[in-house]
């Protein structure tokens, strides 16, 4: 009886014992995650933890060099103007509906501008939504003529346009257009959660919707840093041979993170030797090369 009770208490201290000795792997495996998460967000600038790396100008000339078919990178192009038209669309028409509605809230920052009460934030929010409905206007004007002209390009010479200054400029105005209309948008959103609730409320109501905003912004910029640095909109595969099959998420994590640290300042500023040259040697060379002339 002696020996089974020895026996029992030994059984049952075994799993707190395992589980005491799982805790140092679990708490190494969570600093792991904290110092990669940290290592992705350092590959970001601070601007673009606020606006998703999509619509800077270095994206559309990874766009345009990355692709080797015509009518493939004029598709992008047109099909970028295509969303935008909608998301714009969406934005005119709440505006619009906010700022003629008949509704008290809209009544009173209607009166507030029409009174210019400089001292009430009422007056603010009618003047944002004022400045958000010229700016969606402007974006929808420059979204649909670029996507008339940029879709008359032939196969043969969009590579040759859309690669130039000119090109990019005119595929990037839009994006910044939409941009700014998105901010001023989010602006007077807020002011009015200030007009319909208390402030207690609109201050929690603020901060949640921030805090989400720019974690939606952080993680998608952090995913765009490295679908640039990797080269991963070109046509040679990231990892050679079976790698990739040999490696679970968590592995591919790691390394994408490696090698857009290792990719980043070789071709950070040499966006058509990302492409042009598969090995890092050879674009190291020619960078070389094209300094000494």
């Amino acid at each position: 009886h002696t020996i089974n009770s020895k026996k029992t208490r030994s059984n049952m201290s075994s799993p707190t014992s395992a589980s005491t000795n799982a805790t140092p792997g679990q708490e190494k495996r969570q600093n792991s995650n904290f110092s990669l998460f940290c290592e992705l967000l350092g590959l970001l600038r601070p601007l673009e933890f606020i606006i998703s790396v999509d619509h800077f100008p270095a994206w559309r000339t990874h766009l345009a060099w990355s692709h080797t078919s015509g009518n493939k990178l004029r598709d992008l192009m047109t099909q970028r103007f295509a969303s935008n038209m909608v998301v714009l669309s969406l934005f005119l028409s709440t505006e619009l509906s906010v700022l003629f509605s008949p509704s008290s809230p809209a009544h009173v920052v209607r009166l507030a501008l029409a009174d210019h009460n400089l001292r009430n934030y009422q007056f603010y929010a009618g003047l944002l939504l004022c400045c958000c409905i010229m700016l969606t206007i402007c974006a929808l004007v420059a979204t649909f003529t670029a996507w008339a002209i940029v879709s008359s390009l032939s196969d043969a010479n969009a590579h040759c346009v859309l690669r130039s200054t000119l090109g990019l400029y005119a595929c990037q105005l839009p994006s910044r257009l939409i941009v700014s209309s998105l901010y001023v948008f989010l602006s007077w959103v807020i002011l009015f959660l200030f007009v319909l609730l208390p402030n207690i409320w609109a201050v929690v109501l603020t901060v949640l919707g921030l805090m989400i905003f720019f974690h939606i912004v952080s993680v998608y910029s952090s995913l765009g840093k490295v679908i640039m640095y990797t080269r991963a909109m070109g046509k040679d595969k990231i990892f050679e041979g079976s790698e990739e099959e040999e490696l679970l998420s968590f592995d591919l994590y790691t390394r994408l993170i490696y090698r857009a640290k290792e990719y980043k300042p070789l071709y950070m500023n040499q966006i058509p030797n990302h492409y042009r040259y598969k090995d890092e040697e050879m674009a190291l060379g020619s960078d070389s090369n094209s300094k000494d002339h």
